[in-house]
């Protein structure tokens, strides 16, 4: 019969005994005790439970808005600390799943670059000239490959030998001839014509001023949408009751000492576009522009009137 010094004195072994086997015991303790689950058996549980965790515990029933200060069952906690452990075991299979990544990776590395030379495959291989199966068809008997085939049946060479790719053999095995020529062997300092050919045809370029099917298309697609921002810029014109229109510096020309405007004007009720420059002698405007909104001329102004056409003239 457990008595209720034994809750009070009960602590969790966290070397022996797991999380899981605490709880059993502890909610076995307090069901045999006969006591009720409260604020009182929730500090006890507390107590029993190693400080880091106890800490944790509180630290996660803080993480929300509560009512009280601390947990006021035993099963509260008890929930939290299998929340918090389920928590720890994740981060620390992380750990070293992302540490197993890093020595594979480590060892992959080093593992790569040992490389040998083979006078046939070059530099960067993984054998020797000895131990080259294209050099020495008669290692391939060895593979371990070859114990999986029939008895009876002769090892296959690694690739076939024809009289494109062997044009001698030396005391260094078979020699690779250039693939252009067909008659000097192949190494990287070797140029003949056929191989100039082929590296020049790889680094020829367009040119840009060379005419492709696309530029059609392309010069078309700019011409539309240039005639659809005129055309977003006209109907952005207020012909309203509005008193006063936002005027627009032209400032793309930085070199000159006089700053256009560009703003809608209104002539009898018609929308046209006017532009005032603050330094021009003249003004301009259309003559036919005149005719169709029967504008009436001053004649008594003094300034010849300039026409937007060459040698003051309509087209």
């Amino acid at each position: 019969m457990v008595t209720a010094k034994a809750l009070f004195t009960m602590k969790m072994n966290a070397n022996r005994e797991t999380l899981a086997a605490f709880s059993l015991r502890f909610q076995s303790a307090l069901r045999e005790a006969n006591w009720k689950d409260g604020p009182a058996i929730a500090m006890l549980c507390l107590i029993a439970l190693p400080k880091s965790l106890s800490h944790d515990i509180f630290v996660a029933y803080h993480s929300r808005k509560q009512d009280h200060s601390r947990p006021q069952t035993a099963q509260e906690v008890l929930s939290l600390a299998t929340k918090i452990n389920q928590q720890k075991r994740s981060l620390d299979s992380d750990d070293e799943t992302h540490s197993d990544g890093k020595a594979k990776k480590s060892r992959t590395t080093k593992d790569a670059s040992r490389h040998k030379y083979c006078s046939e495959h070059g530099a960067r291989s993984s054998h020797t000239s000895e131990q080259c199966r294209v050099l020495h068809p008669e290692l391939a008997s060895n593979s371990p490959r070859d114990y999986k085939r029939p008895h009876g049946n002769a090892p296959k060479p690694a690739r076939p030998v024809t009289a494109s790719t062997m044009a001698s053999t030396n005391n260094h095995g078979p020699t690779r001839l250039c693939w252009h020529c067909k008659t000097e062997p192949y190494t990287h300092q070797h140029m003949c014509e056929g191989r100039k050919k082929a590296i020049a045809s790889k680094a020829q370029v367009r040119s840009i001023k060379a005419k492709h099917p696309a530029d059609q298309g392309i010069d078309h697609l700019h011409d539309t949408m240039q005639a659809i921002q005129l055309q977003a810029f006209d109907d952005s014109m207020d012909t309203g009751n509005t008193p006063k229109q936002s005027i627009n510096m032209i400032t793309d020309s930085s070199h000159r000492t006089n700053k256009p405007y560009v703003f809608p004007l209104l002539l009898q009720n018609k929308r046209a576009f006017a532009l005032l420059d603050t330094g021009a002698d003249i003004s301009v405007i259309s003559r036919s522009f005149i005719d169709n909104n029967k504008i009436d001329v001053c004649t008594k102004n003094t300034m010849y009137l300039q026409l937007a056409g060459k040698d003051n003239t309509l087209k």
